[in-house]
């Protein structure tokens, strides 16, 4: 995969975003609460730096956070430092038996070739379905394709030692979002400059849909977690195996 995430905009998004991850946890809590899902075993893919895993490892969960960005895992070791941690894409890695899954953050978008995402993905699916215990939950949010505004905008966000600017366009021949994100991080007496591209799969709902039930999930959808509310154009998949 292309790298994401690099030293520089890890370190930003872990420290500027990462509300996200505290706001959705209460919901996403207590949908897992909700399934009888209180305790036990839970693998975070794409785990970022780590703050989802914090609050489920403050709740009584035992969990393994996995990230293909280095610099995303040395964070998390230090925001979760009692969760397992393993550098590596959520579509290759070998799940262990878990009582859930979570991809928080539109982690699934991000695919290893966009020329066969769809089988990629998919694969995904039946792996994760594999991993799980009987009554086991797979939760995830994915960017969805439908009729609406373009999500192409420009945006800048400063914190004390750093800023980044991010360039979106929503690409709908190709069915993609491409970010090109340039940052700025303060390192001694100046600030060092990087630049990363990223490209994430729009996906639809629909067919997502399909392909979970096929693979044997009951699934339900939603455009929040709790009272968080995701951002446009997402939608949260709450899917179940079934008990035996």
């Amino acid at each position: 995969m292309t790298a994401y995430y690099e030293e520089d905009l890890a370190y930003i998004h872990h420290t500027g975003f990462r509300e996200t991850a505290l706001e959705a946890a209460p919901g996403i809590l207590k949908i897992l609460a909700d399934a009888s899902i209180r305790d036990g075993f839970v693998v975070d893919l794409g785990c970022g730096g780590g703050v989802w895993l914090r609050e489920l490892i403050r709740a009584g969960y035992s969990a393994l956070g996995i990230d293909p960005s280095p610099a995303f895992i040395a964070l998390a070791r230090e925001t979760a430092p009692d969760a397992a941690l393993a550098v590596a894409s959520a579509h290759d890695f070998d799940i262990p038996r878990c009582a859930a899954v979570t991809a928080i953050g539109e982690v699934l978008c991000y695919v290893p070739s966009f020329e066969d995402d769809a089988a990629a993905i998919g694969h995904t699916f039946t792996r994760i379905h594999d991993a799980l215990v009987p009554g086991g939950l797979f939760l995830f949010d994915i960017i969805v394709s439908e009729a609406g505004a373009r999500l192409t905008a420009r945006s800048w966000k400063s914190g004390e030692d750093w800023a980044v600017l991010s360039d979106v366009n929503e690409e709908v021949d190709r069915g993609q979002i491409t970010r090109k994100i340039t940052v700025f991080r303060k390192v001694g007496a100046g600030y060092r400059r990087s630049c990363e591209t990223h490209r994430q799969r729009l996906y639809k709902a629909a067919e997502i849909e399909k392909n979970l039930r096929e693979i044997g999930f009951q699934i339900e959808t939603f455009r929040s977690y709790g009272e968080f509310e995701l951002l446009p154009r997402r939608m949260a998949f709450i899917c179940r195996k079934p008990a035996a």
